[in-house]
């Protein structure tokens, strides 16, 4: 599984670590070897790759999902009305 560190100073540094284990049971592992090599450093969080994912994606499934929504609507108005000019006819 994929995770992130990232540092609030320079957020455009990442982290990515590869491992096997549970990620938030390795999170202050990767903190103490990062501030070993910089003892300065913040890490604010740890996330999964997932979760980023989830986050950058999470607005336009929303759209596509209210658009989905509209759709379904004018499909069941069209509908409605070709029955009803085919049943007065």
């Amino acid at each position: 599984m994929l995770y992130m560190l990232t540092g609030t100073l320079a957020p455009e540094r990442v982290l990515l670590v590869r491992t096997a284990a549970d990620p938030r049971l390795m999170a202050g592992t990767m903190r103490s070897a990062v501030w070993s090599m910089d003892g300065e450093a913040t890490i604010p969080e740890v996330r999964t790759l997932q979760e980023v994912m989830n986050e950058s994606v999470g607005q336009r499934r929303f759209q596509m999902l209210l658009v989905l929504l509209f759709a379904a609507a004018a499909m069941g108005l069209a509908a409605i009305g070709t029955y009803g000019v085919l049943s007065y006819r």
